[in-house]
């Protein structure tokens, strides 16, 4: 099953629309959603652009130009919604001015008015949904789009904007069915492309071994080099092409795209770690090391890239690797202390210096994170041993053992789907193995599997079943 399925690779079907869940819209939950996710969000940097009002300006010597004239403008704007409050048009030209100036929460308010003017109005409502995506607040900007799409099933912004949303809640299969809803009204659109591009790059990268979903990977890869033409100086594209090439092992083809993207955002820490990883697997560190150094130079590095310059210190040659691997691994854990993989790092960098206790107390918190991870019992009965701790270390050996036995059944059964797709009982069997190893994504997408095969499996969750008819995913009849 899987997005390449679904959509016959580059060719995509046309499905039927399901009908709407909700037929009117309900304003006391637009008001919600607006006092939730958008009017009491204002953060520092709103703050900062804000612009000042006529009675602080006067006390200022020497105005900007700039300045003076913004604040005039929205002096005459506020007077003309004032003079016209049943209006939309001069209220459309506030939210205009204050998007210009990033005052998303002043802008929701000409939205609230807006919609109280006209509660099916789908412009204000899809321009509080654009307002929460912005906002960071994905699920209720999926809701708000939803809203816009009972009223008009035609508004292809909200096509696009529930497909992001989505991809943005990780339910990457449904945003790629949303997305080709938003195709079959305008074939043309860039933005639709990019996003069905994504969701397919994103649905194979959670998994495991994203190679397992080649098909996915090149569709990506069809698309996004398709936008390389339309959309030249977009970054994302380069960068999204360039995993979609390392997802599918072509390592020339991911460098070079990861070049040019980093060379257009060189602080840009997801581009650059994504590079380092490219350079990695086409053996050459040394330039690896030089962009993890680079990037740790910004004010913002972050926690995945000290992960990445401890590993290749690791393998490095200085006299001085080990302590410089160790602090770097500290570094990221510092930052993200939750993280098992980067626990398990500064585990080993522990272990590699001979500090035993250290090593034993972080291997420890792997596997209280998460406890799925062989690797780190492996080494906690290595640890254990060289404690005298015979005991412990047995037990870690055996459940090291298990572990192992389960990550080999779960490829087993992997595999076994891709070579019976239209087995409903391997994809819930699946389904249910992602469950137990706390992969929620995954195992969403298996159920969604399982629905396409069989739309009245008991065995599916019926929160999956309803996302799925609201996402408008094609069941057989």
């Amino acid at each position: 099953m899987g997005i390449a399925r679904q959509t016959g690779g580059v060719q995509r079907r046309t499905f039927s629309l399901f009908p709407s869940v909700v037929n009117n819209m309900d304003l006391k939950r637009v008001y919600r959603l607006l006092a939730v996710g958008l009017l009491c969000v204002t953060g520092a940097w709103g703050v900062k652009h804000r612009i000042q009002t006529l009675r602080q300006a006067h006390v200022v010597s020497a105005r900007d130009p700039g300045q003076q004239a913004a604040e005039q403008e929205l002096v005459r704007l506020r007077q003309a919604a004032a003079a016209a409050p049943s209006d939309p048009a001069p209220r459309w030209a506030l939210i205009d001015f204050y998007n210009r100036y990033h005052l998303t929460d002043k802008a929701g308010e000409q939205i609230v008015a807006l919609i109280k003017l006209d509660p099916n109005d789908a412009h204000a409502h899809l321009a509080l949904a654009n307002a929460l995506l912005v906002k960071n607040r994905f699920a209720l900007a999926e809701a708000a789009y939803r809203d816009v799409l009972d009223v008009d099933k035609k508004s292809l912004g909200a096509w696009q904007g529930l497909s992001a949303a989505l991809i943005k809640e990780h339910r990457y299969l449904e945003a790629n069915v949303v997305g080709q809803h938003a195709l079959e009204l305008n074939r043309s659109d860039p933005n639709t492309h990019l996003l069905l591009a994504t969701s397919a790059l994103e649905y194979a990268s959670q998994f495991p071994d994203p190679a397992a979903h080649a098909a996915e990977l090149d569709f990506a890869r069809a698309e996004l080099e398709g936008l390389k033409k339309v959309l030249p100086d977009n970054v994302e594209v380069y960068y999204h092409l360039g995993r979609a090439y390392e997802g599918l092992h072509d390592r020339q083809g991911a460098i070079a795209n990861l070049e040019l993207a980093h060379k257009m955002q060189p602080d840009r820490q997801d581009i650059g770690q994504m590079l380092v990883i490219a350079y990695r697997a086409n053996n050459n560190d040394a330039m690896a090391l030089k962009v993890v150094e680079e990037l740790a130079s910004y004010p913002r590095a972050s926690a995945p890239n000290y992960d990445l310059m401890g590993q290749l210190y690791q393998i490095s040659r200085q006299p001085d690797a080990a302590p410089k691997a160790l602090q770097a691994f500290k570094k990221a854990s510092e930052l993200v202390p939750q993280n098992p993989i980067f626990r398990e790092h500064l585990g080993s960098a522990f272990y590699q210096i001979g500090d035993m206790e250290s090593a034993r107390v972080n291997f420890e918190q792997v596997t209280r994170l998460d406890p799925h991870r062989a690797y780190a019992y492996q080494q906690l009965a290595l640890v254990y041993t060289r404690l005298g701790k015979r005991q412990l270390a047995s037990e870690a050996a055996r459940l090291a053992r298990e572990v192992t036995f389960n990550e080999q059944q779960l490829t087993q059964i992997q595999e076994l789907c891709k070579k019976h797709p239209d087995s409903v009982n391997l994809h819930l069997l699946l389904a249910k193995r992602y469950q137990q190893l706390s992969m929620p994504g995954p195992a969403r997408d298996e159920y969604i599997n399982v629905l396409q095969l069989d739309p009245k499996n008991r065995n599916v969750p019926k929160a999956i079943v309803r996302a799925a008819q609201a996402s408008y995913i094609p069941l057989k009849k």
